[in-house]
């Protein structure tokens, strides 16, 4: 997808959308307030548990798939890398904190171990969009469930 819009009109209210660069440059106590004031706007039961004490990296990615699921909510496909979300954020590095020096020079991985993958962040993608679906049809049954307002 091109440029991301700075913007998303949810339910009659204008929601700010940031890249991961603008993210990336704030401190905790900033994320966590753009966190909190997007779980607020959007309702906290319609997007996944957000955790105040979570590193900034967790944030982050939090705050990157909201964004996802509002976008997707909205009528426009999108995934996190489209927000400039790198595919190994938040991943350990390999050979550090009791990996294996092997594993962190880019030589073949030990039997018996796998070698991290891209397919979670794809997993985590379309767990999003299968939510933001259900959430949309969600909202589609309470309106039909609403009635009309005929007698006043």
């Amino acid at each position: 997808m091109g440029a991301m819009p700075a913007e998303v009109n949810f339910e009659d209210k204008v929601l700010p959308l940031w890249t991961f660069e603008q993210l990336n440059a704030l401190g905790r106590s900033q994320l966590k307030n753009r966190g909190m004031n997007l779980r607020d706007a959007v309702g906290e039961s319609r997007l996944p548990p957000f955790v105040q004490g979570a590193t900034q990296q967790a944030t982050i990615i939090w705050i990157i798939q909201a964004q996802v699921m509002l976008m997707q909510a909205s009528g426009t496909q999108c995934t996190p890398s489209d927000f400039g979300l790198p595919g190994d954020f938040g991943q350990a590095e390999g050979g550090y904190f009791g990996g294996k020096p092997s594993m962190a020079a880019g030589n073949s991985v030990d039997e018996g171990m796998r070698a991290p993958s891209e397919p979670s962040l794809q997993a985590n993608a379309d767990a999003i969009s299968a939510h933001a679906e259900a959430m949309a049809g969600s909202q589609a049954a309470k309106n039909r469930n609403r009635g009309s307002n005929i007698f006043g």
